[in-house]
């Protein structure tokens, strides 16, 4: 917007409905504002906007709120002398429409499918892979989840060094009251984790009070990124807040106020799905079959055909075992035992690994397995492994628990 002209921007500004009078600045902030606005509509699920019968939503805005957007924008076009039309470029010289590169890159969210500016992202891994940041500060601490609606209070993307924005907060008094907070939270968008990450330094004023310093990591040593709450800050009503950062790049920052709820154990058990025993029967003979096949070939295989019932967390026998939908191992871990360690860690992006193969498991990334339910249902309480066969069926590896073993008659 800097590089538009005056006349250019009172343009963009009367095709979006805004007020043209003013300075360069004030023109810049009417749009940046109407972008923010585009942007939180998108992170809320509003409808997406549409332009006045006949016009084109203006090129600067579709390209810093693409996700609203929903399909590649048109550059807009002005009438010139003579009724000949002309593209709005970034002044003189600008290419024409057919030979200048599309005005922002589409990269849809994984989770959501709301197209996001990849440009802004500074995201190099694959589009499938991506994830816009308001899906990133939803799911990033299920201990601290956002409610289904009024979750996300601000969600946008960092442009520069000092950030200035209004946040109302006419409810405020009642998500005390309720034990609710509001939190920030940070994720740097060429990361395709989702993790908590703050820029090198940081300060956060709400009514020119500072309410969060995030000093600069000492040499030598890593620091811990958490979100932060700033209910105590804040005030009923309208608030002013000022961001300011240090960092080699704050343009690859994304920046969220969220209202947060606490989780209790119960309430994440339930998130968690179950897989039945037809689907995990037919789930342990395909990874099984493979394993039986390289022994009987006299290839190593990395992976084991024997079932632990004990949890690797726990080092108890297993109680409501629950594994990852994409895991690719037999073992299953304790849920309770799962929660109970994830919350006693402090580091929120440490949180929600798998103790058996490291892939990211969130609560809804669990399932129930009934195949082990049953397993462990049928042995005998000090039996700690079985063997499973290509049938389904499986063995006791204790000597004297033959009476344990399960004819592949028996499963029918």
């Amino acid at each position: 917007l800097n590089g538009l002209r005056v006349q250019e921007l009172k343009g963009l500004c009367k095709e979006e409905g805004l007020a043209t009078s003013g300075r360069k600045l004030e023109l810049i902030e009417r749009l940046l504002q109407r972008r923010e606005a585009l942007l939180q509509q998108a992170v809320d699920g509003s409808p997406r906007l549409s332009a006045p019968p006949g016009q084109a939503l203006p090129t600067a805005i579709q390209s810093s709120a693409g996700s609203s957007a929903g399909a590649e924008p048109r550059p807009a076009t002005t009438k010139g002398r003579g009724g000949r039309s002309r593209t709005r470029g970034r002044g003189r010289g600008a290419a024409a429409a057919g030979d200048a590169s599309p005005t922002w890159e589409p990269v849809p969210c994984a989770r959501c499918a709301v197209k996001y500016d990849r440009r802004l992202a500074r995201f190099a891994s694959s589009p499938k892979s991506f994830w816009c940041p308001a899906c990133r500060f939803q799911i990033m601490d299920p201990f601290n989840a956002p409610p289904e609606s009024k979750g996300i209070l601000k969600c946008t993307q960092v442009e520069k060094a000092q950030l200035d924005f209004s946040l109302d907060l006419p409810e405020l008094k009642l998500w005390r009251q309720q034990g609710l907070a509001i939190e920030v939270r940070m994720v740097n968008m060429g990361c395709s984790k989702v993790s908590q990450t703050w820029p090198h330094a940081m300060e956060l004023l709400a009514n020119g009070i500072g309410v969060l310093t995030v000093k600069p990591p000492q040499e030598g040593h890593k620091r811990r990124d958490v979100p932060q709450p700033i209910t105590a800050g804040l005030r009923p009503g309208y608030n002013e807040i000022s961001v300011r950062m240090e960092d080699s790049d704050v343009s690859s920052y994304a920046l969220g106020l969220l209202l947060t709820q606490p989780r209790s154990n119960d309430e994440l058990s339930s998130q968690v799905g179950r897989c039945e025993w037809a689907e995990a029967e037919a789930r342990v003979r395909g990874l099984v079959a493979p394993r039986q096949q390289s022994r009987e070939s006299d290839i190593t295989c990395l992976t084991s055909d024997t079932l632990r019932l004990q949890c690797p967390i726990s080092m108890e026998r297993v109680k409501d075992p629950v594994r990852g939908v994409h895991c690719q191992h037999l073992q299953c871990f304790g849920l309770e035992a799962y929660l109970v360690s994830n919350r006693q860690m402090r580091a929120v992006n440490n949180r929600w690994i798998c103790p058996v193969c490291t892939l990211v498991l969130r609560p809804p990334d669990l399932v129930r397995d009934a195949y082990v339910e049953r397993v462990l249902s049928s042995v005998a309480p000090d039996v700690e492994e079985v063997v499973v066969k290509v049938d389904g069926s499986w063995e006791s590896l204790a000597v004297e628990a033959a009476a344990a073993a399960s004819p592949p008659e028996a499963l029918d």
